[in-house]
């Protein structure tokens, strides 16, 4: 700012031309600002500590990810195996076969074939879904609707 202040001024007064708009690159060294905090890391011991545990860490956490990863992909083709297809529904709830799932239901509304928003069609439903059973979020909805599918709303 200093500097293209400077040079308008001896601009203003000698009658030179010069360009301005080259200065504006310098503007990019803003960026650096944003590192400021991390002088307060390299400062405190306690700090550089720390950031030092959770780097080390990254290397085991990403073993064990890969671990989840490859169990959920064994036990995703198992139930794309036996379940691939089969996690489907019509919007009418009165209606379980795919046959008699046409034109309107009783409010009017068009009858659509759909397949459950958790299902084990290919590999990453099934993984997702499986991660939803392993993390526990929601997994009684996902069970309701797996036993819905075996229970009268599959078709063999």
């Amino acid at each position: 700012m200093f500097l293209t202040w400077g040079l308008e001024a001896a601009n203003g007064e000698s009658g030179a031309n010069v360009d301005l708009a080259v200065l504006k690159i310098f503007r990019i060294f803003r960026i650096f600002r944003a590192l400021r905090p991390l002088r307060i890391i390299a400062r405190a011991r306690g700090l550089r500590i720390l950031v030092a545990t959770l780097m080390s860490s990254v290397k085991p956490v990403l073993n064990t990810v890969g671990i989840a990863l490859s169990v959920f992909a064994v036990f995703g083709v198992l139930g794309m195996q036996l379940m691939s297809g089969k996690m489907n529904f019509c919007s009418d709830n009165h209606v379980y076969k795919k046959e008699e799932c046409v034109g309107t239901s009783e409010d009017g509304t068009p009858m659509m074939w759909m397949t459950q928003p958790i299902n084990f069609d290919n590999i990453f439903m099934a993984v997702r879904a499986l991660f939803v059973i392993a993390t526990q979020d929601d997994w009684p909805g996902q069970f309701r609707l797996s036993n819905a599918c075996f229970a009268h709303k599959c078709i063999w």
